[in-house]
């Protein structure tokens, strides 16, 4: 347990408008020849909670 990363697991409902685009970027990403393992929605989920955690940091 000592070695594990402070991950945590949370479960978020996303509205259908940003699921749709989400499976836009998965469909550009893939298009564009990403592996799946980088092109899928919880990874593209992550990323957009991440950016949207810097804008909010900025903000203050």
């Amino acid at each position: 347990m000592e070695n594990a990363k402070n991950k945590y697991r949370l479960s978020l409902p996303i509205p259908d408008s940003i699921l749709k685009q989400i499976d836009k970027f998965v469909e550009d990403k893939r298009a564009d020849g990403e592996p799946n393992s980088t092109s899928n929605r919880t990874v593209i989920a992550m990323e957009m909670l991440k950016i949207g955690c810097l804008v909010m940091q900025k903000r203050k």
